[in-house]
C-alpha cells in the first residue's frame, strides 16, 4: 500500500471512527461560523444601505433670475473637483416638480413662477464626505450667474459617523469572534483526538512516521472544516431568504460562500494541527 493511500484511508477512518465526535466538530464549526457570518451579513447589508443613501447625495446650484449663460455655468460646474455629472432643471421643470410633490395650492397665491432654474449635481463617491462637500459647495457659490447653492443635508455627517462607528465595532467583534471560534473548535477537535489516542499510540509504537500520524488527522480536520463551512453557508442562505419576508432589501452576498468555505477549511486544518501533540508526546 502506498503512503498516499495509507494517509487517505487513515483520514477516512478518523472521520468514521467516532461518528458522534465527527458530527460534533462539524456542527461546532458550522454554528461558530454561522454566528460570525450573521454579524458580517448585517454589516454588509447596512453598508449597502449606506452606499445607496450616499448615491442620492446631490448638490443643487440655483441660478440667478437674470439672463445667465447656462452653457458656461455648466462647464464651470463640471470643472469643479468632485462633480460626477450635472442635470439642468429649467424654471418650468422646477415648477412642474414642485406641483407634483407639494401641490398647486401654494403656487396659486403667487404671481408667475418664483422658482429658479438650477443644476442638480451628483457627487463622485470619494467626495461624499462632509468636509469635501463643503469645499465643493463653496467653490460652486463662486461661479458667475449662481445665486445660491443648497445646504448639505444634516443626515450626511450622521451617515459618515454611523459608518465609522459600525466599522470599528465590526472589527472588534470580528477579532473577538475569531478568537472564540478558534478556541472552541480547537477544544472540540482536541477531544476528538483524545478519542483516537490509543489508535494513534499504536501507530507510533509500530514505527509509523510522525507524518503518517499527523497528516491523516489534519486531512480529517480539513474535511470537517469544509463540511462545517458548507453547512453554515446553507443555514445562512436560508436565514437571509426567510428575513426577506420581514425586510425585503435583505441581501445574501455571494462572496460569503468562498469566505465561509475557506474559513471552515482553515479552522479545521489549523485547529487539527495545533491539537496534535509533538512527536515525543504522541
Amino acid at each position: 500500500m502506498s503512503r498516499a493511500s495509507f494517509v487517505f484511508q487513515e483520514a477516512l477512518r478518523g472521520l468514521f471512527f467516532n461518528k458522534f465526535m465527527t458530527f460534533a466538530v462539524i456542527v461546532n464549526i458550522a454554528i461558530s461560523l454561522f454566528f460570525a457570518s450573521v454579524f458580517l451579513t448585517v454589516f454588509l447589508n447596512l453598508n449597502r444601505v449606506i452606499k445607496q443613501a450616499e448615491s442620492r447625495i446631490t448638490i443643487e446650484v440655483f441660478l440667478e433670475d437674470s439672463k445667465v449663460d447656462t452653457a458656461a455655468v455648466h462647464r464651470e460646474i463640471m470643472a469643479t473637483p468632485g462633480i460626477k455629472n450635472v442635470r439642468y432643471v429649467s424654471k418650468e421643470d422646477a415648477y412642474d416638480i414642485f406641483v407634483k410633490e407639494v401641490g398647486s395650492e401654494i403656487m396659486q397665491a403667487v404671481d408667475g413662477n418664483p422658482l429658479p432654474a438650477s443644476f442638480k449635481c451628483s457627487i463622485i463617491p470619494d467626495y461624499r464626505e462632509p468636509d469635501r462637500l463643503s469645499v465643493i459647495r463653496n467653490g460652486l457659490k463662486g461661479i458667475s450667474g449662481v445665486d445660491d447653492v443648497s445646504e448639505i443635508r444634516g443626515w450626511v455627517p450622521l451617515l459618515q459617523k454611523v459608518r465609522k462607528i459600525f466599522a470599528g465595532v465590526s472589527l472588534a467583534a470580528f477579532i473577538i469572534l475569531s478568537l472564540a471560534i478558534f478556541f472552541t473548535v480547537f477544544s472540540t477537535i482536541r477531544i476528538a483526538y483524545q478519542s483516537r489516542h490509543e489508535h494513534i499510540r499504536v501507530l507510533a509504537l509500530v514505527g509509523a512516521p510522525e507524518s503518517a500520524i499527523r497528516i491523516p488527522f489534519i486531512i480529517s480536520g480539513a474535511i470537517q472544516g469544509l463540511c462545517g463551512g458548507a453547512l453554515s453557508t446553507i443555514v445562512l442562505f436560508i436565514s437571509v431568504m426567510a428575513a426577506k419576508h420581514f425586510y425585503a432589501a435583505a441581501h445574501f452576498n455571494l462572496l460569503l460562500v468562498p469566505l465561509l468555505l475557506g474559513l471552515g477549511l482553515s479552522l479545521g486544518v489549523v485547529a487539527s494541527f495545533r491539537s496534535i501533540p509533538t512527536e515525543e508526546h504522541l
